[in-house]
């Protein structure tokens, strides 16, 4: 008979694995689909593409993602539009004691989830943009039903509006924004929405002055890509801002309030640094084979039922065959197959999943240098029922021909 362990190993093993799944669990989450437009981002939804369009400018663009006691001397603009960003309220009096001196503040309002933070890894030194809202008299983003589905991959709804009267409307006709909406309860000047539901809203602080958009969803990479939008950005900061000026993107995650005494690191920080990761992981898989080959049997043995008949393997065949044909499967592989491969071409080229076949194939051709007729033929034969199932091999050849070269693309 085996040797059983004592129960405290199996209560042993099974503490570490809870601890271990608490400390992964924040590294291992996935970003939230909320719009962040974080600076070196090249998804749809990150900021890449601003950071590079400002550069082409003749601006100087630059990270902050440590904390700061002062603001950088060469600041001039500065775009806080990551809602994960952390602020205490030092923080904000600092940001707008710079901006009465003549700074250009850009701000998402979008509210950060508090489940992007986890009891057990936030830390207590951090804040959040709420006292920054209450000096502006701001309310938070009242998210739209329509913006995004978290259950899905689809990106977020960019509805067509008026551009901006004035400078502000510059060249940009055609300008597209989400559907979320704040309100401001001081004196502003409504630059895209109405009084009450602001998309876009500008307000003077001193001798600076401050844009607010309700998410910087139409700042990111995806936003920028659509109509005019770059040319409405671009004109938001050159009103106020010269050629040459230093441009801040803020993604601080944590900060440090003057005169308190910084936190150290905690034993459990230490103990999960590589090497040391690999060696409890280790550990734990080899407590559990332990416990699998020394452990106490649960229960008796069950001897092996008696097999019945086998049906002859022409008869299973032709039964197969029969079922399958009933089905239509080639109409249902390329059913799957054309809706898998038009949401692929919308992530990777940061379409509108709105748009028809031919706006599709004009993206995707232009991306991947591909003749546009053939995509845009491909796509309209996948919302056809297939009639064999060369057809669906044809067309599977032909999606991972141009699946691998917007993947070559992308990675470059």
């Amino acid at each position: 008979m085996k040797r059983a362990l004592p129960y405290w190993w199996i209560f042993g093993l099974f503490a570490v694995v809870v601890v271990l799944g608490m400390m992964t669990q924040r590294a291992n989450k996935p970003n939230s689909n909320f719009p962040r437009a974080r600076f070196a981002d090249k998804t749809p939804l990150g900021g890449k593409g601003l950071h590079l369009l400002l550069d082409s400018q003749g601006y100087k663009t630059k990270l902050q993602s440590n904390p700061i006691k002062a603001m950088p001397k060469d600041a001039k603009v500065w775009l806080l539009l990551d809602p994960q960003t952390r602020l205490s309220k030092s923080d904000a009096k600092v940001l707008l004691q710079w901006v009465k001196d003549g700074g250009l503040l850009i701000w998402s309002n979008l509210e950060a989830s508090s489940r992007d933070y986890d009891w057990w890894t936030s830390d207590p030194r951090a804040g959040d943009t709420d006292d920054l809202r209450h000096k502006l008299h701001l309310s938070p983003t009242s998210i739209s039903t329509d913006f995004i589905d978290l259950d899905k991959s689809l990106l977020p709804i960019l509805e067509p509006v008026q551009s901006p009267k004035g400078i502000y409307g510059m060249g940009a006709q055609n300008v597209s924004i989400s559907p979320n909406t704040f309100l401001i309860n001081s004196k502003h000047e409504a630059l895209i929405g109405a009084k009450k539901q602001l998309r876009l809203a500008a307000m003077d602080y001193g001798k600076g002055r401050i844009i607010i958009s309700a998410d910087a969803l139409i700042f990111t990479n995806y936003g920028l890509a659509q109509g005019d939008n770059a040319v409405l950005i671009s004109n938001l900061i050159r009103k106020d801002v010269p050629r040459g000026a230093g441009i801040y993107f803020d993604q601080r995650v944590a900060v440090v309030i003057p005169g308190q005494i910084e936190l150290p690191h905690t034993l459990l920080y230490y103990l999960w640094q590589v090497p040391l990761r690999w060696v409890w992981i280790q550990l734990l898989l080899a407590g559990l084979l332990l416990w699998a080959f020394y452990g106490r049997r649960l229960g008796k043995p069950m001897p092996i039922p008696v097999q019945q008949p086998v049906t002859r393997a022409s008869q299973f065949a032709v039964a197969m065959a029969s079922l399958y044909q009933k089905a239509r499967r080639p109409n249902v592989a390329a059913d799957v197959l054309g809706k898998e491969f038009r949401r692929t071409i919308v992530r990777r080229t940061g379409a509108s999943p709105m748009d028809d076949s031919a706006t599709l194939a004009a993206r995707c051709s232009e991306i991947t240098g591909l003749p546009r007729d053939r995509i845009r033929k491909l796509l309209e034969q996948l919302e056809k029922p297939a009639r064999s199932d060369a057809d669906v091999l044809r067309m599977a050849l032909e999606m991972e021909e141009i699946e691998k070269k917007l993947t070559i693309i992308n990675e470059q």
